[in-house]
């Protein structure tokens, strides 16, 4: 596929972060079994990755994820098939858009962020997705739906909530914050920023053990994931036994006040990032010429 002809797929697709959020809900509403899964650059290092190719930079996302240790391509071809599944069965997509696709160095040359995005384009062209979706999210489509308080409309419904993550700290506080009752936890390992042991047992002892559980969750369960590209194929899971799954990603980082300093510079701004804010009892941030003293935002009701 020539860039012209990348262009032109990507600035053909429609993206709406609020239109997905309100379909999302509506189906959630309607109890439809749902996922929605984001794909950045680490996934389209194992997307573009070629069995029997070059595995250096799929190799230095793969220690990010698990840890120094070896991977098969065996092992690469089962963790990129279940991810080409999960989002095969996707109700929802949170895509790269142009400037990261086509960002450049100094020289003029493709980014190796940029390079990895146009592979995440390029297989779901390839596959046919693009046309399936009326509709996309973009990357960041989570810290959206955290800021504009999306979440505390969700956990609203008073729906059984399924947590797959690797921090306890922020499931205690948005169970204790939203009077959450029925409700699973599935903790997993923690990315190598987040972790202190060297190498990661999520996969795949980790990851075939959390598997067998979502498959036993109650229909109509809202799954709240963060769990890196594992993540992916745990939403597609929940969506199968007829949940509902968002694919939080480090905002459970956020929620429990733990952001690795490696991801700090994509989530800025992280006063609204907290449960507190998600609540609307956190005051907004101060800004030149504004009060001393603001005033607490009112809380959001839930429909």
């Amino acid at each position: 596929m020539t860039p012209d002809r990348l262009a032109e797929i990507v600035s053909g697709a429609r993206f709406d972060d609020d239109a997905v959020l309100d379909l999302f809900l509506d189906r959630v509403k309607s109890g439809q079994p749902t996922s929605l899964i984001r794909l950045s650059d680490g996934e389209g290092k194992l997307l573009g990755h070629v069995g029997g190719g070059d595995t250096k930079i799929l190799g230095n996302q793969l220690r990010i994820w698990f840890g120094d240790r070896d991977f098969a391509e065996a092992d690469i071809h089962t963790l990129r098939t279940g991810l080409l599944d999960a989002i095969e069965t996707a109700s929802f997509l949170g895509l790269p858009k142009t400037g990261r696709i086509f960002a450049t160095d100094a020289d003029g040359h493709p980014t190796t962020d940029a390079v990895s995005c146009q592979a995440i384009w390029r297989v779901l062209q390839d596959r046919g997705i693009v046309h399936r979706h009326a509709v996309f999210g973009s990357a960041m489509i989570h810290r959206h739906a955290q800021i504009s308080r999306w979440f505390a409309a969700l956990l609203g419904l008073g729906r059984p909530v399924v947590f797959v993550t690797r921090t306890r700290i922020a499931v205690n506080r948005l169970v204790g914050n939203f009077g959450i009752r029925d409700y699973s936890v599935h903790l997993i390992p923690g990315e190598t920023w987040s972790r202190e042991d060297p190498v990661s047992d999520h996969f795949p002892t980790r990851f075939h053990e959390v598997r067998a559980a979502l498959a036993r969750i109650a229909p109509g369960s809202i799954g709240l994931v963060g769990a890196g590209v594992l993540g992916k194929i745990y939403c597609s899971d929940i969506a199968a036994a007829g949940g509902a799954a968002f694919d939080c990603g480090a905002l459970f980082d956020a929620w429990a006040s733990d952001i690795p300093k490696q991801r700090r510079a994509n989530m800025p701004d992280p006063s609204k990032l907290t449960v507190a804010w998600l609540r609307g009892d956190a005051p907004p941030p101060l800004t030149p010429g504004s009060p001393a003293s603001p005033r607490p935002h009112p809380r959001r009701s839930a429909p």
